[in-house]
């Protein structure tokens, strides 16, 4: 059995001069570490670490809504693929796991799945 965790990190070492820093999904497989980074910045004062969310800058803070569901994409989208190999009885490795989760091909549908597989 894996052991796998999920986690939003703030990289608040690296903060920009706008006062942003980075913000990664971090993957633990089996004691190897990935992050991978969601392109997005946010605060660190304005970091919730517990729940691994934005927490607005005023009553009016769409760019915080915005990006909660961004990060909240991004970790139901690992979270699919270590349950989609769990299911399968399948080991996972962070090199199999980074090309999955880059990866956008459509695996609901078979034909759309062969096309894009295709071109």
């Amino acid at each position: 059995m894996i052991s796998a965790s999920l986690k939003i990190i703030i990289n608040s070492s690296r903060i920009k001069k706008s006062g942003l820093a980075a913000l990664y999904l971090r993957v633990i497989i089996n004691r190897e570490i990935l992050k991978i980074p969601l392109k997005i910045d946010w605060y660190p004062d304005y970091w919730d670490k517990k729940n691994q969310v934005c927490k607005p800058r005023n009553k009016k803070d769409c760019n915080c809504n915005d990006l909660n569901l961004i990060i909240g994409d991004a970790l139901a989208k690992a979270n699919e693929i270590l349950v989609d190999y769990r299911l399968r009885r399948k080991s996972i490795s962070v090199a199999i796991f980074s090309k999955e989760y880059a990866c956008n091909l459509n695996k609901d549908d078979l034909i759309v799945f062969m096309e894009q597989k295709i071109n």
